[in-house]
């Protein structure tokens, strides 16, 4: 356990905080629901092409998990593109 606790320090103490606050928003320029909105309508597009029906409740799956796992590779790519960002993060409040 002594390994995981020293690995998670070396790791808090490089990257960047995440409990940090954000500035507060400036006006933008593209609306966010409306492009969500047509990538939910292409990915169920995807999605009837694939299994041959959009997604249904009582399928056989287990919802959550699936979610879960989805959940999981979205924090690795959410990080990852932090991490690749080309100006350093600013941490501070």
């Amino acid at each position: 356990m002594g390994n995981k606790v020293f690995n998670w320090l070396q790791c808090y103490q490089y990257c960047p905080d995440a409990a940090t606050r954000e500035p507060m928003p400036t006006p933008g320029k593209i609306d966010v629901l409306p492009e969500i909105i047509k990538d939910l309508e292409n990915r169920s597009a995807v999605g009837t092409k694939k299994y041959g029906t959009i997604l249904q409740t009582h399928n056989g799956r287990n919802s959550l998990m699936d979610a879960y796992q989805e959940a999981l590779d979205l924090c690795m790519y959410l990080k990852q593109a932090l991490l690749e960002q080309d100006k350093p993060l600013d941490i501070t409040e």
